[in-house]
């Protein structure tokens, strides 16, 4: 199965081989029918994607401020491999779809049924129910293509409030501002269509009522002011992409006062506040098809607004759309300009047409697809002790750390990797050398050859895949948590012993193996008395739609993130932890002071704090013990106080252990040593994480 992707360090396009996918409760498997070219959209991330470094900085200075903040307070080395891991990633093209249902795990779709989604030119796609809606019978393939992208057109009119007989203007004539134009008309408006491309401009003349090819303002302005009275349109819609630092302006000269600007598109926003003042407009930003887009509860929860609220969410503009297609109020085939085959798109994206182009449908083969079956490899020299590794998860960490560690790696070898829609596994398979990949976990876990499981999913799905590996007696490195509750940590102690597990499991606690917290071990360790540890964590702000956020899916903050911290403390003292307080901030459940009492009389505080700044430093370590002081800034640096010779160290990059922490599991498989044993400690610090997270909830 191919997917169409573009790589945003070159801005190439590529077809990439993905698995058939697996789906979890409300998502359906669609096989693709049509979809239809965004060529706006799709252009301006080309042009993301092909160009330098510096170009790509100065389009998003934003991004760039903090780039150069997390310079300072992590090292170049990081920054730049964080940047890297992130442009490694390629990206999906496409959100307008129309495919059969194959498999659903949806109560409102059933094999068979012909969809729209927002989905990407795939031949095969995975989509959440809420985002999705059933074709009408009467409405061919061709017009339901254009759903989503006229959603994203009715939305923003939705937005304007357009009355029956107002005049309003559309600036920029692509493809949605010809289906805004459609739309208008088919809600009774004047419309008056503006663009610089006279191709453009004489295809609207059906769509429009008045049609105006200029870049000149004092022609355009006299124009409208003509056809309004003098008086200007009522509501100004923009579709366009402009960097013209002048339009907005023009724009506001042409819309009447207490009139309405929406903006669909993206221009400079570059105005005259004393002309806005004085005319008193309303100005508003459309987002995409509607409320629910870039809601997580919505996207991928199915949690929907009541529609006694929210009477036009994006699935129900999605279903307005294809219900003005099956009553003949609108239809869209006349924005076909042509039809292509998917295996030619990649070659059409870079030839001329491309640029100059609107309404181009891809069409997709229909034959039945067939699952890829795995087979087995070849162990070279059949040698015991190979490591044969399956892995779970391939995303921003993995790919930063983990991977580029393994494939380093003698005597071991990469057999498949797993991802949830295939993509990331299919790039980590093509850089790291895995003979396979797949959107299947048990071609992981139930692979006889696999020895070894590296997981680094989403934290929900740590359990299972934990118990399904050591029901099939693999080696486990897992990323931290082990799992997100009591129960569920309970079940995988019950399973070690049911199952008489001999094999390693080792939770990926990178921060015990760190260079700098190894020096300091080494000295505190001979040495007598309590320690006083203050750990201080300037964790900033997560966005609330976060899948860590989630406690069902990250476990929330405490779970996912201060068992880091926990286990670090539990590893300095080589104590557990006996009892704890948490301080909270109020109106922030993570903003958070937590005291530590430890087995061996040592105390520690975790100050874990959400309302910080990013310019200062992510972590900071102070251990205080037999009049002897050690600090650590952010893992770049060690500064001791007290010692014979004290020591004052600077790091080029941070050392947090997350490769020494790989390699020592690695190097204990290979050598057939008996690994450290930690479960008890892992029980400690994630009871004690659970505990926190149930107080501060």
């Amino acid at each position: 199965m191919k997917k169409i992707v573009l790589d945003l360090k070159s801005g190439k396009v590529d077809y990439i081989e993905v698995p058939f996918p697996t789906i979890d409760e409300n998502e359906i498997i669609i096989q693709s029918v049509l979809s239809i070219l965004s060529v706006g959209t799709e252009k301006m991330l080309l042009n993301f994607g092909k160009s330098n470094p510096i170009q790509k900085i100065k389009s998003q200075p934003d991004k760039f401020k903090k780039l150069l903040e997390k310079i300072k307070t992590d090292g170049l080395l990081e920054t730049s491999r964080a940047v890297k891991t992130k442009l490694d990633v390629p990206i999906a093209l496409g959100y307008s779809n129309v495919g059969k249902v194959l498999e659903s795990k949806s109560p409102y779709f059933k094999k068979g049924d012909l969809v729209v989604s927002n989905s990407s030119h795939s031949d095969i796609n995975i989509a959440n129910h809420s985002l999705v809606a059933k074709i009408p019978s009467n409405v061919s393939n061709e017009n339901a293509v254009f759903t989503v992208l006229g959603s994203i057109s009715m939305h923003g009119i939705r937005l304007a409030k357009p009355q029956i007989g107002e005049k309003v203007l559309v600036v920029g004539l692509g493809l949605i501002g010809l289906i805004t134009c459609k739309l208008l008309q088919a809600n009774g408006c004047y419309v008056i269509a503006l663009d610089i491309d006279k191709e453009r401009c004489k295809k609207a003349s059906k769509m429009a009522n008045l049609v105006i090819n200029s870049t000149d303002n004092e022609f355009f302005y006299d124009l409208i002011q003509k056809n309004t009275n003098s008086k200007g349109v009522d509501k100004t819609i923009i579709t366009a992409k402009s960097k013209d630092p002048n339009l907005m302006n023009k724009l506001i000269k042409s819309t009447m006062k207490n009139g309405t600007i929406i903006m669909i598109g993206d221009i400079n926003l570059t105005f005259s506040r004393d002309e806005l003042y004085k005319k008193e407009i309303s100005f508003r930003v459309s987002s995409s098809y509607g409320p629910g887009r870039y809601d997580h509860l919505y996207e991928n929860k199915n949690y929907d607004y009541p529609i006694e609220y929210v009477r036009w969410t994006a699935n129900r503009n999605f279903n307005s759309i294809l219900e003005l297609l099956k009553n003949k109020k609108i239809d869209f085939n006349d924005l076909i300009e042509k039809k292509i085959i998917f295996d030619d798109l990649k070659e059409f994206y870079s030839s001329s047409k491309f640029n100059s182009s609107l309404g181009i449908v891809i069409q997709y083969n229909n034959e039945e697809i067939n699952k890829t079956k795995l087979t087995n490899i070849e162990i070279v020299n059949d040698k015991l002790k190979e490591i044969v590794v399956g892995f779970l998860g391939t995303g921003s960490y993995a790919n930063k750390f983990i991977l580029p560690t393994i494939y380093k790696k003698n005597n071991t070898t990469l057999k498949t990797a797993v991802s949830k829609s295939g993509i990331s596994a299919s790039i980590a398979s093509k850089k790291y050398k895995f003979f396979h990949h797949s959107s299947n976990y048990a071609d992981v876990t139930d692979d006889n050859q696999i020895n070894t499981v590296f997981i680094a999913t989403q934290h929900n799905k740590h359990f299972e895949y934990v118990i399904k590996s050591i029901q099939n007696n693999k080696n486990i490195y897992i990323e931290k948590p082990l799992c997100i509750s009591k129960t569920e940590f309970k079940k995988i102690e019950e399973e070690i012993l049911k199952n008489n597990f001999q094999k390693k499991l080792f939770v990926g606690f990178n921060r015990r193996y760190s260079p700098i917290i190894k020096t300091i071990k080494k000295i505190t360790d001979s040495m007598l008395g309590i320690s006083n540890i203050v750990y201080t964590v300037n964790a900033g702000k997560l966005d609330q739609n976060h899948w860590i956020n989630d406690p069902n899916v990250g476990g929330g903050r405490i779970i996912s993130e201060v068992v880091h911290f926990l286990d670090l403390i539990v590893y300095l003292e080589d104590s557990l932890i006996k009892k704890f307080n948490v301080i909270k901030a109020l109106g922030d459940k993570n903003n958070v002071i937590i005291n530590l009492e430890m087995e061996n009389n040592s105390i520690a505080s975790i100050n874990y704090i959400t309302n910080g700044n990013n310019q200062y430093p992510k972590e900071k370590i102070s251990i205080f013990k037999q009049e002897k002081i050690f600090e650590v800034n952010n893992f770049k640096s060690l500064k001791t106080y007290g010692l014979i010779k004290d020591i004052n160290k600077k790091y080029w990059s941070q050392q947090k252990g997350n490769t020494e922490c790989i390699n020592y599991f690695l190097d204990s498989l290979m050598n057939d040593e008996n690994i450290e044993n930690h479960i008890d400690q892992y029980k400690n610090v994630h009871f004690t994480a659970f505990d926190i997270a149930n107080e501060t909830s």
